[in-house]
């Protein structure tokens, strides 16, 4: 079982930790922002300004890791609270968010 963890992490992290076996990815922008592309292929995409949000995070399974990232930060950031107050086991958002990448 993974140790209980909920923090902001940088670029070089959240990469590593998506390289890790059964990370699970979950983009949160909204469709329009995710067509400028997406870090990795497989991620869940859940837009954080549904009104579903919060009941799609809860049909996830708690007991995985979760690296979660939006455009700059904030809604992912608000993301992780809420799967920690969920009883989520692990979940990481990547600081400042995927704005200043560029090209995807």
């Amino acid at each position: 079982m993974a140790e209980k963890n909920f923090k902001t992490i940088s670029k070089d992290d959240f990469l590593d930790l998506l390289d890790k076996p059964g990370t699970v990815a979950i983009d949160i922008r909204t469709p329009e922002e995710i067509k400028a592309g997406k870090i990795t292929s497989d991620a869940l995409e859940i837009d954080y300004h549904k009104k579903n949000f919060q009941e799609e995070l809860e049909k996830l399974d708690g007991s995985k890791t979760y690296a979660v990232y939006c455009r700059t930060g904030v809604r992912s950031s608000h993301t992780i609270m809420l799967m920690k107050k969920f009883g989520f086991e692990s979940a990481f958002d990547l600081d400042g968010g995927i704005s200043g990448w560029g090209k995807f």
